[in-house]
């Protein structure tokens, strides 16, 4: 089977996902409660509210805004870091935080108050992952993508808007894609993140530095990411060819080295973690006498008898 056929491609960027959820009540409501005993009493509610982020009071004719801040919330479009998030909302909305010192008042009447809580429900989303076979990539998706690898996680970030800056690409077999692409989404970095120190002269540890990585999956280099998804399948391809002749070539060395030494065991072992040998070597191997072939020309190589094309030449 071609590379090119199980190839897939990991796409990994930064994202916001629902990590707050928000709610609303009218002054009104507040009458006979202080503000800090209805935030209590509203975590026991919903069990899933963490803690308190942010509060806001709107007033007059801004009441309407804290329906809106609770949806943007609520529907992830209002996301981001805790203090940049409550700079946008109090510059765009005309409403005024709550302070601190003011959680023991009671409401006041023509105002509406939001609260932003973490949700405990949900994982810690820093990164959004998404596995692309190759033969989908080779295509010049929505007329944009010309075949790129980079081109197609550009088109991904248009596709989802919450998407931030590509992180990582990776490519492998189909399966390992999916399993990091579901660990990645859910939330799981534990094994993901990989920390190595930065050493200097004299052997000193200058820092550390944290990896992204993904089992199984290659990392794709920045050059490499300029290329069609077919060169690069085929790039692949003749890389993966190359590595296994290369131990190919590697294991007949040994064969023929303990061989000629000799030794039966060595020659045995190689033999047996190579699994099927070369004809040729087999047959150096016992017209030399370092090697004992049952009879009926079979080898037996871990406990499974196989044929020895090697004997049956002259």
């Amino acid at each position: 089977m071609s590379l090119f056929n199980v190839l897939c491609l990991g796409l990994v960027a930064r994202a916001s996902a629902w990590a707050r959820a928000s709610v609303t009540v009218t002054g009104e409501a507040l009458a006979d409660k202080t503000i800090k005993d209805y935030v209590e009493e509203v975590k026991t509610m919903s069990p899933t509210l963490g803690s308190l982020q942010m509060m806001g009071s709107c007033c007059d004719e801004n009441q309407g805004a804290a329906m809106e801040v609770q949806n943007g919330i609520n529907t992830n479009t209002l996301y981001g870091p805790t203090d940049e998030l409550a700079k946008t909302i109090f510059k765009d909305t005309g409403c005024s935080p709550v302070a601190e010192k003011n959680m023991n008042k009671m409401g006041t009447a023509g105002c509406t108050y939001f609260s932003i809580f973490q949700n405990t429900a949900h994982a810690d989303h820093e990164f959004a992952a998404n596995c692309v076979p190759g033969v989908v990539c080779s295509a010049d998706v929505v007329g944009m993508t010309k075949g790129l690898i980079a081109t197609y996680g550009v088109v991904m970030q248009i596709l989802q808007p919450n998407l931030g800056s590509l992180a990582n690409i990776y490519s492998g077999p189909i399966d390992k894609c999916f399993a990091g692409m579901n660990k990645l989404n859910e939330g799981n970095l534990k094994d993901s993140l990989v920390t190595t120190p930065i050493m200097g002269p004299f052997n000193l540890k200058l820092g550390e530095t944290t990896k992204l990585v993904v089992e199984g999956m290659g990392h794709v280099g920045a050059l490499d990411s300029l290329k069609t998804c077919q060169a690069f399948s085929e790039y692949k391809t003749s890389k993966a060819a190359e590595a296994e002749e290369k131990a190919r070539q590697k294991q007949m060395q040994a064969i023929a080295k303990s061989t000629g030494k000799g030794d039966t065991k060595t020659a045995e072992a190689t033999l047996e973690k190579a699994g099927r040998a070369p004809s040729q070597a087999v047959t150096s191997a016992k017209n030399a006498g370092k090697l004992s072939v049952p009879v009926g020309g079979k080898i037996d190589i871990k406990g499974v008898p196989q044929e020895d094309v090697g004997a049956s030449e002259s």
